[in-house]
């Protein structure tokens, strides 16, 4: 499957996390959902600015970069080392260790 395709599928899973995170909020408050709505409009200019890149991997590099930064900042007002959110940190972690195959690289 090609990076496009997957990058496409990405609003689905946005939701998915996103209305999960808002049920959060309503126990964290207003600003943790002001921290999932500057992720979610990462990821769209990501989209849209990766699509126009000479080099989309930069592009891609600084949303994921991003992303990291603003989980972050998202276990961070949740509680810190003792937040139910922590758990999420690990994702970052594991997408790091994906190689892609050599078929998928054109």
């Amino acid at each position: 499957m090609a990076m496009d395709e997957r990058f496409a599928r990405a609003p689905v899973s946005g939701l998915a996390i996103g209305g999960c995170t808002s049920v959060a909020a309503l126990t964290y408050g207003a600003f943790l959902v002001a921290l999932v709505l500057v992720a979610g409009v990462s990821v769209v200019a990501g989209r849209a600015v990766q699509s126009r890149s000479r080099s989309p991997e930069v592009v891609v590099a600084a949303v994921f970069a991003l992303l990291v930064a603003n989980l972050a900042a998202c276990v961070l007002i949740t509680g810190g080392a003792h937040s139910p959110l922590l758990p999420l940190a690990v994702v970052p972690v594991f997408t790091l260790a994906f190689k892609p195959c050599s078929c998928a690289i054109s």
